[in-house]
């Protein structure tokens, strides 16, 4: 089943909210997530006759610092970020340009 989902991580790390996606070599890491406004719809449960409730959850964005597109190559934001080799070394160039 490799490849079929992509690998996402979210979490935090120096006050900032991060999300990454990564899915057959394209990915893309967005910083400082809110509220976007866009909804998905979301499996609730089962009614008791076995069919599908379905509910609806708000998805977040932040601003894309860096992606990886198959087509393109490396794309970046304004941050001019080329690369990537760790998330650390990620975070650490966003923190510089942060203050």
């Amino acid at each position: 089943m490799a490849g079929l989902v992509p690998e996402q991580w979210d979490g935090e790390v120096d006050g900032h909210s991060f999300y990454f996606r990564e899915r057959h070599g394209e990915w893309r890491i967005e910083l400082d997530l809110r509220p976007s406004g866009h909804f998905a719809r979301t499996l609730a449960g089962t009614n008791s006759d076995g069919t599908p409730q379905y509910g609806e959850k708000e998805l977040d964005e932040g601003d894309i610092i860096a992606l990886r597109l198959r087509t393109n190559g490396l794309c970046a934001s304004s941050t001019c970020l080329r690369e990537a080799t760790t998330v650390g070394s990620l975070f650490a160039h966003v923190d510089d340009h942060s203050r």
